[in-house]
């Protein structure tokens, strides 16, 4: 009789832990599902934007082509004009010789 009441109390326990643990397992897959759903979402954000980035790269290189090929036709298109600076003179010191 006593090895009867040791089977049932190590079933209970077996049972217990393995409730536990598919609990704990569980809530792991859930934490894991959402990870990977952001994971996926970002991803769809980054790929959104690498095309916008690829887009405005295509536009940029047609209106090179199209204004002409030289850098300074670039440089004109994307730098705002300013008034150029001027320069300050700057005194040489005076050498005493003796």
């Amino acid at each position: 009789m006593e090895t009867f009441i040791k089977a049932d109390i190590f079933f209970f326990v077996t049972t217990v832990c393995l409730v536990v643990i598919t609990l704990l397992a569980s809530v792991l897959m859930l934490y894991i599902i959402l990870l990977v759903r952001n994971i996926y979402i970002v991803s769809l954000d980054t790929k959104k934007e690498v095309l916008e980035i690829l887009d405005a790269m295509k536009k940029t290189r047609e209106y090179i082509e199209e204004k002409g090929s030289s850098v300074a036709g670039f440089v004109s298109a994307i730098m705002p004009k300013e008034k150029p600076v001027v320069k300050k003179r700057v005194r040489k010191a005076r050498v005493i010789k003796e």
